[in-house]
């Protein structure tokens, strides 16, 4: 604790003259009343001038005096400056909590904010009608937005990301508009020193993020590819995708959000990769961050789609275990693309053409393949959800010898009839996406079970 100039002689020997008589000739020096608050601290109240003086000794209160005075914590480093002057010059902490805690009252009010759960045809124009409820994310490996869209129709402000593959981040920015895009790898914008960043970063409601992790999809021998390099895409650097997660949870050590949620495929949870998980839940741990695993299917989460993923939702605020529970109706993908207009389509290559007719609907081509490939192309079902959309081809029509079309993609993925993007990459986009009305309904019970009461409680 930094030592004060003892009282000037002067004020000792007026002390009582102060105390009985009032401030005379020494206006900038007032005695405390012991039964009522200080009055205000100036800039200048540990010297002579302007001093506060003790009610029952003639000296100046202390440092430790002042900081409770002031509502600073006691442990507080003035490092070689005048305490009295940084207290004097700052509003005080306990009056900013007050005034922060009201501004949150009345800006979440007594009740949650409620958004409806979408379902059908949507556009981005829509967002504008969202009610938002004051609270941040932050998205990696974001790829066309479908989490970012997600989060918006539930409320959320989402400031941008982090995104490898350049042609994606440009989709993104067009359609999202982004406050901060960073167009590298997670392992270098991990490594940006603190100072370099915004510091809306270091105060997110929610990281969130789908780490690649195609080599624990069930689809072939995905143990031999576990550690080896791999690059999606044209333009992208190659990289070990099994270690992106933890480069992930490092960023979120880094930014230290109050809510992690990540996205990733139900093969993780399958088989050899279970030890995977179990590192996953250490790092978490090591990081500060209670977690939780959930398997999900959109196709009870409003999305005309069977698409199971994993969801790791991590938290850092002390909530209680969060219930993840949805049974919505199941909509048909002959009823979701009813309305579709004609658009450009792949045509089926000779290969597939050929099967096609021997498919039965909801079956794939590897169902009639002596060979057994292309177990992952689908003819789909017209009264059934479709099955999980992959990145390279759209699935098959149930009675047209087709593939999907673009606007039959965007709709079974929850996508945006007015989200834009070159016609042949919305496949890629939706494959590689989560459903926006998906992580709509995991959002939304964040914020209900987790973060509302969280800002209540403040």
């Amino acid at each position: 604790m930094k030592k004060q100039r003892p009282l000037a002689k002067c004020l000792v020997e007026d002390w009582h003259r102060i105390k009985k008589y009032g401030k005379g000739r020494y206006h900038s020096v007032s005695i405390a009343d012991p039964n009522k608050p200080c009055s205000t601290l100036t800039s200048k109240c540990w010297s002579n001038e302007g001093s506060v003086l003790h009610w029952d000794e003639p000296r100046k209160f202390n440092e430790a005096e002042l900081k409770i005075i002031s509502s600073f914590p006691q442990d507080y480093n003035f490092l070689d400056i005048d305490p009295g002057y940084v207290m004097g010059m700052s509003v005080p902490p306990f009056m900013t909590n007050r005034l922060a805690h009201q501004i949150l009252r009345q800006y979440f009010g007594d009740k949650v904010i409620e958004n409806p759960l979408r379902t059908g045809p949507w556009n981005l124009t829509d967002l504008k009608d969202v009610k938002p409820n004051g609270l941040k994310v932050f998205s990696c490996f974001h790829c066309g937005g479908g989490s970012t869209m997600g989060y918006k129709l539930a409320g959320f402000e989402v400031l941008g990301g982090v995104e490898i593959d350049p042609e994606m981040s440009k989709i993104y920015v067009k359609n999202h508009n982004p406050k901060y895009e960073y167009l590298m790898g997670v392992q270098k914008f991990k490594n940006i020193p603190d100072e370099e960043l915004p510091k809306e970063l270091f105060d997110l409601d929610i990281l969130d993020g789908s780490p690649p992790c195609s080599s624990f999809s069930m689809a072939g021998s995905r143990e031999k590819k576990w550690g080896t390099k791999k690059k999606f895409r044209e333009g992208q650097a190659e990289q070990v995708l099994d270690d992106l997660f933890f480069d992930f949870i490092g960023i979120a050590k880094k930014l230290q959000p109050k809510v992690v949620v990540a996205e990733n495929v139900k093969g993780l949870i399958q088989g050899a990769a279970r030890g995977y998980v179990k590192q996953i839940f250490k790092q978490f741990r090591e990081a500060g961050y209670s977690c939780q695993l959930f398997l999900l299917n959109s196709a009870a989460m409003g999305v005309p789609q069977r698409r199971e993923r994993t969801f790791f939702v991590a938290n850092r605020i002390g909530a209680e275990k969060l219930r993840l529970e949805f049974g919505e109706p199941i909509i048909s993908v002959s009823h979701a693309i009813s309305n579709c207009k004609k658009a450009w389509t792949p045509k089926l290559r000779k290969s597939l053409a050929d099967y096609w007719h021997l498919i039965e609907p909801g079956k794939s081509v590897a169902s009639v393949n002596q060979s057994g490939n292309d177990f992952g192309r689908v003819k789909l079902h017209p009264d059934k959800p479709a099955n999980t959309q992959i990145a390279d081809l759209p699935a098959m029509h149930w009675s047209e010898k087709r593939h999907l079309n673009i606007d039959e993609s965007i709709k079974i993925q929850s996508f945006p009839d007015d989200f834009r993007v070159e016609e042949k990459k919305a496949h890629y986009i939706c494959g590689m996406s989560v459903p926006p009305f998906m992580m709509q309904r995991v959002a939304d019970q964040i914020y209900k079970q987790w973060l509302w009461p969280h800002y209540r409680e403040m």
